[in-house]
């Protein structure tokens, strides 16, 4: 008879396991979703470098907000030059000619929709009349440009320097790789120290000398 019970009791118990089993995993409610396939959101990051250089694997976009529409195959740009006369089109080194009338030559190499070349070109732009008098500005595009491209491989050559990205400008025999605001002061003494010279450096003459 006690072992009735047993046997009883212990169906009962099951009985009871396997209505909570069954409660819990398909009772109402409960909706069993796999999220195998659930892709996390990228998350930004904040990009302190101040140079750019393109994609290794695409060629830069050939438009942005900041700056003029043009064709990939186009290396040629021109900027508003009312606010400074030196500032000239995209050209090529046979386009430069030896300064004159005190002022000296500065070169910038940059990529067309590069935000440090654009925010650096308005700087240049907003220096005082004085300051800009002193220099004329020779614009070289890089990222769409491949004469340009190959001339900025030859500067690495002439000055012993690996350029990283644009912007990358020449004021005398002096170098400036990337540009940020904190370099204003320095790019301004570059400029005040190079127009007191009476000997000095150009690389674009020194780079047609050689040719």
């Amino acid at each position: 008879m006690k072992k009735d019970y047993l046997i009883t009791g212990g169906l009962l118990l099951v009985v009871i396991l396997l209505g909570v089993f069954l409660y819990v995993n398909y009772g109402p409610g409960n909706n069993r979703v796999s999220y195998n396939n659930q892709e996390t959101p990228a998350t930004s990051e904040s990009d302190d470098n101040v140079t750019s250089t393109p994609s290794p694997d695409e060629t830069p976009a050939s438009t942005s907000t900041s700056t003029p529409t043009a064709t990939a195959d186009s290396g040629s740009e021109t900027y508003n030059n009312s606010d400074v006369p030196q500032l000239q089109s995209d050209i090529h080194l046979s386009d430069v000619k030896e300064a004159s009338n005190g002022t000296f030559n500065m070169y910038l190499f940059y990529g067309r929709g590069c935000p440090h070349c654009e925010e650096l070109i308005e700087f240049l732009q907003s220096l005082s009349d004085q300051e800009k008098a002193k220099f004329n500005l020779y614009t070289f595009e890089t990222w769409y440009d491949n004469e340009n491209k190959a001339l900025m491989e030859d500067v690495e050559v002439e000055l012993n320097v690996n350029i990283g990205g644009v912007p990358f400008f020449i004021i005398g025999d002096q170098t400036f790789s990337g540009y940020g605001t904190s370099m204003n002061d320095d790019i301004i003494a570059a400029i005040d120290a190079e127009y007191a010279k009476t000997d000095r450096y150009d690389l674009g003459m020194s780079l047609l000398q050689n040719q």
